[in-house]
């Protein structure tokens, strides 16, 4: 055979096959973009985009908002408090406005305040009421507050409500000795006994039993640096005191600071006073205090008050120079059992004798003991003795 017709076949095949190959191309290809476009990465040609009469809303475009049933007009509140902290038994005015696209729909709306809040750790809600007036401007002062609060406005018309706190500080009094600015006499050297101490009393408000109590005091006045020196507990009547002595003389200021549990610490009022350290007069006796108590009795009833009494002695110092010790105390143990607190207290007559009324309020076993603090510094406790307080 010649080499042009072996060629030939050759020849005729590969046209073949580019010809096959040609046919399949725009098959594969379009496949291709079809696979591809089910996968997301090609768009599809411009003349199959459909229509603008077939497209949704866009994802992005802000959607019209339905106005809720009670909030046709669009409105909201807004509250404010005249003080953001208040010492307790003070009140505040909580002032606000309504605001609504039309502003005739604020007026003569009411407004509810819920009043949320802890007193020695219990929740607590009450509720007040306010009217806007003409152009939706409130106002209604709370009662006497007690304990740190927060205010929550609400109306029917408004979508959202607001909200204001006011922080609640308790409210300390201190009585000193003396009156502040008097000299405080310290126990003269050479006498032995140590220095002289002095009893600081006074009150917390609210009267929530077991708020602790702290004794401060700095030297120099004005220096703002306060040394801690005793803590305490109030009584559940509010009332707590210290007893405490000076190393040093020199001007003195003291106060007393109470820690509320999940409220602020507050201080009471400094008092100032100069502590010196005259000479002792040749011959003065300083007599240690007696105690006595009449017997207490060994069961109550919750919600009565007892009276313990008793007489101290002596009634008057020998020297005259000292302090008459006319102060008594009646202290309840710990609920730890460790250590005794201030529950009340009395002052003595020109014959020695106090009584220290006190009211039982919960039933269970009590613990009491007697103490006084003598002319001479000395301290007189009397045995404790338990009182069985039966429920009403």
């Amino acid at each position: 055979m010649s080499p042009q017709l072996r060629r030939t076949p050759i020849a005729l095949l590969s046209c073949a096959i580019l010809a096959a190959c040609g046919a399949l191309a725009p098959a594969g290809v379009a496949a291709a973009e079809h696979r591809h476009a089910g996968r997301g990465l090609a768009e599809p040609p411009p003349e199959q985009t459909p229509g603008a009469s077939e497209v949704g809303p866009s994802p992005t475009a802000p959607r019209p908002s339905e106005p809720a049933a009670g909030h046709e007009n669009g409105c909201g509140v807004n509250i404010e408090a005249s003080a953001e902290r208040v010492a307790a038994g003070e009140t505040v005015t909580l002032r606000g406005q309504l605001l609504c696209a039309e502003e005739a729909s604020a007026d003569g709306a009411t407004i509810a305040i819920l009043q949320r809040g802890r007193i020695d750790g219990v929740p607590t809600v009450s509720s007040l009421s306010a009217t806007a007036g003409e152009g939706g401007s409130f106002e209604v002062t709370t009662p006497a507050l007690s304990a740190s609060s927060m205010f929550l406005a609400r109306c029917t018309l408004a979508r959202r409500g607001a909200r204001v706190a006011v922080k609640v500080t308790p409210r300390v009094t201190l009585e000193g000795p003396a009156a502040a600015g008097a000299q405080l006499l310290t126990r003269p050297s050479g006498a032995g006994r140590g220095h002289r101490v002095f009893r600081f009393a006074g009150t917390v408000d609210p009267a929530l039993g077991g708020i602790r109590v702290a004794l401060q005091y700095q030297y120099g006045g004005g220096s703002d640096v306060w040394r801690t020196v005793a803590f305490g507990h109030a009584g559940e009547d509010g009332r707590y005191a210290f007893v405490h002595g000076f190393g040093s003389g020199g001007p003195v200021d003291v106060r007393v600071v109470a820690h509320p549990r999940g409220e602020l610490a507050a201080a009471s009022e400094p008092l100032s006073y100069e502590v010196v350290g005259p000479a002792r007069r040749a011959g003065a006796a300083l007599a240690a205090p007696t105690l006595t108590l009449a017997p207490p009795p060994a069961t109550v009833a919750a919600g009565a008050e007892v009276a313990f009494s008793g007489t101290v002695a002596p009634a008057a110092p020998a020297d005259a120079s000292e302090p008459v010790a006319g102060t008594v105390e009646l202290q309840r143990q710990n609920p730890d059992g460790i250590g005794f607190h201030v529950v009340a207290s009395a002052t003595t007559d020109g014959t020695g004798a106090y009584a220290i009324p006190y009211v039982f309020g919960h039933a269970g076993t009590v613990t009491l003991r007697i103490k006084v603090l003598g002319a001479s510094g000395e301290v007189a406790v009397s045995a404790p003795f338990a009182i069985e307080v039966a429920p009403t």
